[in-house]
């Protein structure tokens, strides 16, 4: 090989070498069903709510996602507060969990309930004087959950979804208070803390609702050091994501606020929802907050969309369940959005490949965002040896 040939090759090689892993830790769907029909409690399996099917997780890990987020109801679950769980519907859980962490991927577990729990026939406000429904009941939950999967280390713990209508000091002593029992039963863990007003990214510094997120939520505390921020961001007009349309969303705007305060604060988050309806103006938005994510990757650890499950339609909004498994007929948001940001991971025979890394690039368990090295950053070194070690062999 002539030396001019031999430069072009070790430039070629260079090119490559620098392509830079993404180091998000965590990218993934919330498979949603088992929340379903919260109005009909305990209601049936297969009639008011479903349970996840491995084909569906399957398919996500296959397209390179290494995260299932997993919401449930609080009142299926335990039935009475301060009893036991409910071993039927604990075993949907833990089916899911098992499966899911048997293919090498990380489950949040979601108690989706709003900080509310429904009490004879009333969705009762968590901690609210009067409710019925106390700060310990929570803690008491926690507690069990943190004891049934502080063997697994690929767990994680959503502390509740969307909490709204309140005070945020009411959310921060309740947070608070799941965070207690979460730790008392020896889970060690990543928890998700989320805020006020629906957990919006793109309020959490407003005051709309009451006392900003941005100023109370900083109060919370973990003896492990272990949690991040929970935010939700969906791109409509009004935030809300039921709207099957999106307007002119720039992340660099919308999110700075937020951004900023992790950053000046020294939190990290997640955003465990947001949705990119099939319409172009979706798929601009979509792409334009995937990059945002992976640009400040400093302080955001990765993302969970919305939504995946069994029982979505075909023209249901903002849905990544392929509308058919057999002939496979995927969604159009997965290739026009998703495949951009996400590595092919296939599985075979429901193993996973030898390699114990994931999809996003973590190792075995949940890292503490506070002090873990990403392995994307020693990749990056060893590329930059490789690539120090190229340039002088093309070159000489």
């Amino acid at each position: 090989m002539n030396k001019m040939a031999m430069s072009l090759s070790g430039l070629m090689l260079v090119s490559m070498l620098l392509t830079v892993e993404s180091k998000l830790l965590y990218k993934g769907v919330s498979e949603s069903c088992l929340e379903w029909g919260p109005g009909t409690v305990p209601g049936k399996v297969d009639n008011e709510y479903f349970r996840p099917n491995t084909e569906s997780i399957l398919y996500m890990k296959n397209k390179g996602m290494n995260t299932i987020r997993l919401p449930f109801l609080w009142e299926r679950l335990q039935p009475t507060l301060g009893g036991s769980f409910d071993a039927t519907y604990q075993g949907y859980i833990d089916s899911v969990v098992n499966y899911a962490t048997g293919l090498g991927m990380f489950v949040i577990i979601d108690p989706h309930n709003y900080m509310r729990y429904k009490l004879n026939g009333n969705n009762k406000v968590i901690g609210e004087s009067g409710s019925g429904v106390t700060t310990d009941h929570f803690k008491d939950l926690w507690k069990r959950l943190g004891g049934l999967y502080k063997g697994n280390d690929k767990v994680m713990f959503g502390l509740m979804n969307e909490p709204n209508s309140v005070t945020t000091e009411l959310v921060l002593t309740v947070m608070q208070a799941g965070m207690n029992g979460l730790r008392e039963s020896g889970a060690t863990q990543l928890a998700l803390v989320p805020g006020n007003a629906w957990t919006g990214a793109h309020s959490w510094n407003q005051n709309w609702y009451g006392t900003p997120n941005a100023q109370v939520m900083k109060g919370i505390t973990d003896p492990q050091n272990n949690f991040i921020f929970e935010f939700h961001q969906y791109f409509d007009n009004d935030y809300s994501g039921t709207q099957g349309t999106c307007k002119t969303f720039d992340s660099s705007v919308v999110l700075k606020d937020v951004t900023d305060w992790l950053r000046t604060n020294k939190f990290k988050g997640l955003v465990g929802e947001f949705g990119v309806p099939d319409v172009e103006s979706c798929y601009t938005a979509g792409l334009n907050f995937l990059q945002f994510m992976e640009d400040n990757s400093d302080v955001y650890v990765g993302w969970t969309a919305w939504a995946a499950g069994p029982k979505w339609g075909a023209n249901d909004i903002q849905v990544l369940e392929p509308t058919s498994f057999n002939p496979l007929t995927e969604r159009p948001s997965f290739n026009r959005v998703f495949s951009q940001y996400l590595t092919d991971t296939p599985v075979v025979s429901g193993v996973t490949s030898s390699s114990s890394d994931n999809a996003a690039g973590t190792g075995s368990g949940p890292l503490n965002p506070a002090t873990s090295t990403k392995s994307s950053d020693a990749s990056f070194l060893s590329k930059v040896s490789a690539v120090a070690f190229l340039v002088l062999f093309a070159f000489i």
